[in-house]
């Protein structure tokens, strides 16, 4: 792609884009998602705003953290040998 584009052309496109994205994140959607609760097999996923999280400062693991180890914990492989635990980080 090696087009070579005038700024009046950057500027036009760059409005068209930012529009366009304005408009898609402006349009309602609902809150929360809607299964068919008759499948017990479907899977769920959740969402979390991780910019009010605060890392469970009280605990020494973030609840989230440890809530999904232990409801995946029969899906994990087998080591070879042991691994470091990733949380808590040293800094």
């Amino acid at each position: 792609m090696s087009e070579k584009i005038s700024r009046r052309t950057f500027l036009k496109r760059s409005t068209v884009a930012g529009a366009t994205a304005g408009m898609l994140l402006s349009t309602k959607t609902p809150g929360y998602a809607q299964t068919d609760k008759s499948d017990e097999n479907t899977l769920i996923g959740s969402l979390i705003d991780l910019t009010k999280c605060d890392g469970c400062a009280a605990y020494d693991t973030p609840l989230c953290v440890t809530a999904c180890k232990q409801k995946n914990e029969h899906r994990f492989p087998q080591p070879q040998k042991p691994i470091k635990d990733y949380w808590p980080q040293k800094a």
